[in-house]
């Protein structure tokens, strides 16, 4: 019997195959057996060495429909591991999961801001920032946990977690409405900081840390670790401003002008500053070796020298631009001219200056 030609075979073959649709499996999503078996490995029991690939793996498909399978393996990795790194890693990638998949924030989130190590607790913290919605039992857990329990030592670190998940729960208010009464000025900060989390009351938290930066008669506390406290506090809010300045700026400069106009001199002559201190944009990470960093004794916000050996580019902030639009020139030029306080002028004189130099730069 005669053979059949190969090479039409082969053609035909090659043909078929270029034809039909390809898979393109780089792209591909894993299926819910692959996440499953790398969630198996995060939840193993001591195997550490093979847990930080699962997790980056994990973190990698965090934008998968099947990764939400993996959520349960990595709360107990959260809560039942003693690496830190990788509990710390498995906080993060519980938290993307959770937010491409559009479900409330983890329990073990929740309960990883009051963990015991610095690094998994500021993880945790601002993970639940990123929040509208958390599981069941988070606010009852921060509201429970006894102090001096490994998750949770101090009152100080769960303040803000009550606020950011308790919202206007009348049982995290009113724990925090408590701790505003505390003798030590950080826990009160805190407090103040919960309840802006809680309500986004902006004009109110605005004032408060305006009276703190303008506040010299705030006792300073004997106890160094105290007195340390109160003033990363006292920093953090100047921080807190300078970000506003371009996440917030119609808020900013809204209530900046309104405060302008208070009774109280100090008010008046904080806001002024703040007005003034918004003019340019300062990235405070990448500033602080090119500009001469100095603390002040009256005001925190204005820490911030240009060093001339070392220009950077600079830029107006967004909220500088807003304040122009709503007539922050004006309103400085009458506060010069006329506000009764000498203080308060003098600010205003300074803003002048820093907006005038402001309109020789670029716009955000």
């Amino acid at each position: 019997m005669e053979a059949l030609p190969i090479l039409p075979l082969v053609f035909l073959a090659v043909v078929s195959t270029l034809s039909a649709p390809q898979l393109d499996v780089s792209t591909a999503s894993p299926s819910e057996v692959e996440v499953k078996r790398q969630a198996a490995i995060v939840d193993s029991k001591g195997d550490s060495e093979r847990k930080p690939a699962a997790l980056r793996w994990l973190r990698k498909h965090a934008k998968d429909p099947n990764a939400r399978f993996a959520i349960p393996a990595l709360e107990r990795c959260v809560l039942g591991t003693d690496v830190e790194e990788v509990r710390k890693e498995a906080v993060e990638c519980a938290t993307e999961i959770a937010l491409n998949g559009k479900e409330p924030c983890p329990l073990a989130v929740v309960k990883a801001s009051l963990d015991y190590s610095d690094s998994v607790r500021d993880a945790g913290g601002q993970c639940i920032e990123r929040f509208k919605t958390f599981a069941p039992r988070s606010l009852e857990f921060l509201l429970e946990e006894p102090i001096g329990f490994s998750l949770g030592r101090r009152l100080e670190d769960r303040l803000i977690p009550i606020g950011i998940v308790g919202r206007k729960d009348e049982r995290a208010l009113k724990a925090i409405e408590k701790a505003m009464k505390h003798e030590h000025f950080f826990i009160r900060y805190d407090a103040r900081y919960a309840k802006f989390s809680a309500l986004d009351d902006f004009d109110d938290y605005l004032r408060y840390i305006i009276l703190v930066q303008e506040s010299a008669d705030e006792k300073e506390s004997a106890d160094r670790v105290v007195r340390v406290k109160d003033n990363l506090r006292r920093i953090g809010a100047a921080s807190r401003v300078i970000h506003w300045t371009n996440k917030r700026p119609d808020d900013l400069a809204r209530a900046l002008l309104k405060l302008t106009k208070d009774p109280a001199p100090s008010m008046r002559r904080g806001a002024t500053r703040l007005i003034s201190a918004s003019a340019v944009h300062v990235d405070w990470p990448r500033a602080k070796p090119i500009y001469e960093v100095t603390i002040p004794g009256d005001n925190l916000i204005e820490t911030l020298e240009p060093n001339p050996n070392r220009p950077i580019p600079q830029w107006r902030s967004k909220a500088s631009v807003r304040l122009l639009e709503l007539g922050a020139e004006k309103r400085l030029k009458e506060i010069r001219d006329g506000d009764p306080d000498p203080t308060v002028r003098a600010a205003a004189e300074r803003g002048l200056k820093r907006y005038e130099y402001a309109k020789t730069l670029p716009n955000p």
